[in-house]
């Protein structure tokens, strides 16, 4: 069975770094700051959540969420959480699909929060 990681990102609460990893080579195809993600942190650390990661008509990554870890580097301080993903959707440790009701509910929650 996977875990849902739920990460809240307070205010004043330093920012981490978000990297997307091909689960075969484990390369980092896109970073981005935690904070810019943070309406949608807990949808895409969910195993089984698909992602798309769009550059160019010609350029573009697509997949499922695979397995999520926190990293850090004790020396430089710095912290990350990696986003381990693959285009094969059997590889995923949870069966269990994220349907677009729910994301469309999770993204009118977000919305509501913020009025």
């Amino acid at each position: 069975m996977g875990y849902l990681y739920i990460i809240s990102l307070e205010e004043g609460v330093k920012a981490m770094k978000v990297e997307f990893c091909l689960l075969d080579s484990g390369d980092v195809v896109f970073t981005k700051e935690s904070k810019d993600l943070k309406d949608i942190i807990n949808v895409i650390t969910k195993v089984g959540t698909e992602i798309n990661l769009f550059f160019s008509k010609d350029d573009f990554i697509h997949g499922y969420v695979q397995s999520v870890m926190y990293q850090v580097n004790a020396e430089s301080n710095d912290e990350s959480l990696r986003i381990y993903f693959s285009n094969d959707y059997k590889k995923s440790k949870n069966k269990e699909r994220i349907s677009a009701e729910h994301l469309s509910a999770t993204k009118l929650s977000a919305k509501d929060n913020n009025n």
